[in-house]
Formats: C-alpha cells, structure tokens, sequence
C-alpha cells in the first residue's frame, strides 16, 4: 500500500484522542468530491454512540457535533492550553460559539464557569496559554451518562477494530489493505502488531478443543479460560492416541472411556468457570468449555467449586489493626487484624482455617506475594473512578494470571463477617456477604460460604478453633456438592456430621500411625 494511495479522515474519540481512519479507495469510485455534510448524523467526536436525543451544534467549518462532546474537547483544549481548533479539520473555531457552548454545560457550577471564562479571555486576548485546572463535582446523572458512553465507545471500538500507534497510541481504524501502516506521527508498524483499543476477550476454537488460541493482546480472562481449555484438552489427548494400543479391550470398555473423559476431565473446569462467566454478563453466549464436557455423556450435576475455607498462601502479610503485618501462617486467634473497608475498630480473629498441600489446587495470582483460590472473591476497583469495587473472582483483577500449584491455604473467622486486606489487596473472610453474588438467584454454595452458615459448620469442626483442613478431607468435600450443600441450607445436618465423625475418627487413625 502506498502512503499517497490513503485517505486520511481524523475523528476524535470520546475523550478527545483522535482516531485516524485509514481507508482504501475504491477503484471504481469517481473524482467527485464526498460534502462535508455527508455523515452529518454523526457526531465526529463519539461516533455516533452519544444518547438520542443529545443537542447538536454545526461549526461554521460545517462539521456536526454533539453540545456535551464538543463542551468537553473544548474545555480539555482550555485546560492544556491548546489552541481551539476544530476536531475534523482543524479549522480555528469562533470563540463566542466555544464560550456559548462551555459555559452553557456548566452553568449549575459558577466556580467552574468563572474559572473557563478566564481562560476564554486569555485565549480572545492572544495572552499566551497557561495550564489551568478547572474543578467543579458531576452531578451523579453525569458520571452514569460518561460510563454508559465510555461502554458504548468500547463496543465501537470493537466493532471497529480500532489499533493504537506503538509510539504516539493514536486511534487508528483501517477498512482494507495490507499489514503496513504509517501513521500521521511517522512511525510505520505492522497492523495486526498493534494493540488493540478494545482487547478480545474470547478463545478462538479450530478443529475442536485440542487446537484452541487466543489474539496476542487479549485480555487476563481470554487467557484464563485457554488456560483452562488447554488443561482440559490434555487427557483428552492421551485417551485418544491410547485408544488403539487398547483395542485388546472390549468395545463396551472402551466406548465407556471416550464417553466418560471429557465429562470427568473437563466438565468441572467448565462449571468452575461459569461463575466468571455469569459475574461478566456473558449469560447470552455458551459457556466454551461445556460443549467440549457434553460431547461425551450428560456430565453429573455437581458444582466443582474450590473450597472458599483457605484462601491464600502461608507468606501472604495480613494487614494489622495497628498498621503492622504478618505472614497468614503466623496469625493466632485473638489478633485484631484491620477491616478491609476500613473500620477503624479492626476484626478480632476467632478461627484460623488452614487446608493442608496435598493435591495440585487451581489458584489466581495477584501480586508478587499473593495466590488466592480462583473461586475466592476479591473486590475489584471499577473502571470508572466514581463507580465503587465490585466483589469479583479474583480472574477479573487488573494484572491476574492463572496458576497451579501445591501449596498450603490459610484463612480466618473474625467476628462479624468482615472482609480483610492480605498484601494490599481486600478480599473475604469466611462467611463474609458478597453483595451481588450471594443474594439474589446466587448458587447455593455462595449461601453457605458466604453466609454465617459456615461459621456455624465451622464451629462444629473437631479441631475448632485451629481448624485443619485436607483438600480431600469428607468435611470439604460434602460443602462442594450441591445436593448436600442445599440439605444444609433446608436445616438438615446429618450428612455434615457424618462426614465430621468420618474425619474426626481418619484423623485419630492418622494421630496413632
């Protein structure tokens, strides 16, 4: 593609970034010249993705706007000391029509108006720019409206298939041509090299599980789940080349085996995985990894969570009450460990949950220090600064990539269910509410583990307050499946103590030998 061969058309984002779209001419198109106005029900700036009904304003350029988006390219213009140029063609806008527009959207916010008004002036009187801030809070309406916006300029962007220059990071779409690019900076990269603006969060599947992938600059979740199809596929594999060296086998055996491997191997990573696939509103598109568990026999109904009871690993620092830390394996009962959300009072730790290694466990990474159980809640900040965090599986954190390992898990019962921040990071206590997971339609095992239920059937441990766990003990087990999990919850607990009594009497067998 030659550079003379591309017509440039500069749009500018919802946060006043331009996005250079590349496109390639149509041979058999003509010389005549396309209007200004020919994509004049299109606001330049968002694209078209505002509100219906936004006000619009035409410049005398000729280009349409709407009034917010264009109130706020002026004032950030205002503010870095920018000249007030228009986004399209960079023609010099008329000052009264700027003033018009700016002060009008902040004209509940006097401080703000007085303090933009200055800055018009400079600008009219050809002072030279300042750098100015401007502040003033946003109605709530506001903030609701910028993040419906920011969501709608996302999926734009996805749609679009918008890429980000490796050196200045403009926007840049393109609707054919091949794989070089320059962009206005200078800087010539490879297309499907760049980042993308919205990054896919999906695994691309081939010819069937085995041969699963996801894009280069995909998201934490798209690398989860491959994560997750990949360990599935791998015993899929072995049954299969296995198949003819077993031909000595009856058909009825081996049959069996086909049918029962995918079910058994990768059904509880798919319903461990569903509900990440819930919390992320996908419920409108297939979970991925069930058709691959389906394609053998109906896979048994059982929710394959990971115990919520120890949740971190032993070298993780709890935060104090008094500002201090220490490593989880090192907390007692009757520390006062510090409230996540932050209650000056703290949480006194009245139980220490600690499930032994043992067993390969499935685990999130969310720091240098900290591995938490990938069904364990966290709360995750929200990308808008003004939405409060979100309880989330740990998967959805900034930064989070998927482990494996063996390791010891430790976590605490602390009087009134509060959450507790481990290594910078505030996550549950046993029993604490989750709001959003466990009330509603939740599954019932986030009833129990997130409930004071739990702290109930903890208490009833033969260890407590020292509570040992093993990954495989009958006490765990019987709060993963949900027949007996839903028996608890209906007030029935004859099979709790039972599998109590079948521990308490392994773990005086284990004590004599």
């Amino acid at each position: 593609m030659h550079e003379h061969d591309l017509q440039l058309r500069i749009t500018v984002s919802v946060e006043a970034a331009a996005v250079v779209q590349i496109i390639v001419p149509d041979d058999k198109a003509g010389d005549e010249c396309v209007p200004c106005d020919a994509d004049a029900d299109d606001c330049a700036i968002c694209l078209g993705t505002s509100t219906a009904g936004t006000p619009t304003l035409r410049l005398t350029c000729g280009h349409l706007y709407c009034q917010g988006c264009l109130a706020t390219y002026f004032e950030r213009q205002l503010q870095s000391g920018h000249s007030l140029l228009c986004p399209s063609c960079k023609t010099e806008v008329n000052v009264a029509d700027v003033e018009r527009v700016v002060l009008h959207e902040h004209e509940t916010f006097p401080l703000r108006a007085r303090q933009l008004r200055q800055l018009l002036t400079k600008q009219r009187s050809g002072a030279p720019p300042t750098r100015s801030a401007v502040t003033g809070a946003q109605p709530v309406s506001h903030t609701t409206e910028s993040w419906a916006s920011r969501r709608a300029f996302m999926a734009a962007a996805a749609r679009g298939h918008w890429r980000l220059c490796p050196r200045c990071e403009r926007m840049i779409e393109k609707n054919g041509g091949c794989d070089n690019v320059r962009c206005p900076c200078g800087h010539r990269f490879r297309w499907q090299a760049a980042r993308p603006v919205a990054p896919c969060n999906k695994v691309h599947f081939g010819a069937g599980i085995l041969f699963c992938r996801v894009c280069e600059h995909s998201t934490s979740t798209a690398k989860f789940k491959l994560a997750c199809a990949r360990t599935a596929a791998l015993p899929v594999a072995a049954t299969a080349a296995a198949v003819p060296a077993a031909a000595v086998l009856s058909a009825v055996v081996t049959s069996c085996a086909i049918a029962l491997v995918p079910m058994a191997t990768i059904g509880p990573l798919a319903v461990a995985y569903e509900p990440i696939h819930r919390l992320r509103r996908r419920g409108r598109s297939p979970n991925p990894l069930l058709k691959a568990a389906s394609s053998g026999v109906v896979a048994v109904n059982f929710l394959a969570y990971v115990a919520y009871g120890a949740c971190f690993n032993r070298e993780a620092r709890v935060l104090m009450a008094d500002g201090s830390c220490k490593a989880a394996g090192d907390v007692e009962v009757g520390d006062v460990l510090a409230e996540g959300t932050g209650d000056p009072r703290g949480v006194v730790v009245r139980a220490h949950v600690v499930q032994r290694a043992g067993a390969p466990k499935e685990l999130v990474q969310l720091n240098a220090r900290l591995l938490v159980c990938k069904a364990h809640m966290v709360l995750v900040p929200q990308p808008d600064d003004d939405a409060p965090p979100r309880w989330r599986m740990p998967i959805e954190a900034a930064g989070a990539l998927p482990r494996v390992g063996d390791i010891e898990l430790h976590n605490f019962v602390v009087d009134r269910r509060a959450p507790i921040c481990v290594e910078g990071v505030v996550l549950t206590s046993i029993g604490t509410f989750c709001a959003g997971t466990t009330d509603g339609g939740a599954p019932s095992v986030h009833q129990i583990w997130n409930s004071e239920t739990i702290v109930d059937l903890m208490r009833l441990h033969p260890t407590w307050p020292a509570v040992t766990l093993r990954g495989d003990s009958p006490f765990v087990t019987l709060l993963k499946t949900e027949t007996a999990v839903r028996r608890v919850l209906d007030g029935d607990l004859s099979t709790v103590k039972a599998a109590l009594r079948l521990e308490r009497s392994e773990g005086e067998v284990g004590l004599r030998n």
